[in-house]
């Protein structure tokens, strides 16, 4: 098997529409990579589920304010 610069598979840096992976100099971030979750919902729930993840996303430690406050008076 040749490994010299000629061979595509160890030395392969993509084309110029695809060149693969992350871009250079970037890094992952330091929380790590988000798990995916699948949640089954209505239509009119999921547009809450989506407002509630992207104030989340926004200000985690409100939304976990909200959460314990909607705890305690719906139960």
């Amino acid at each position: 098997m040749p490994t010299d610069k000629t061979d595509g598979r160890r030395n392969n840096h993509g084309t110029i529409g695809n060149k693969g992976g992350r871009k250079k100099g970037t890094r992952l971030d330091p929380r790590g990579q988000r798990s995916g979750h699948q949640v089954r919902a209505y239509d009119e729930e999921w547009l809450i589920i989506r407002e509630f993840i992207a104030c989340v996303r926004q200000n985690p430690e409100l939304c976990r304010n909200v959460i314990t406050y909607l705890k305690k008076h719906i139960t």
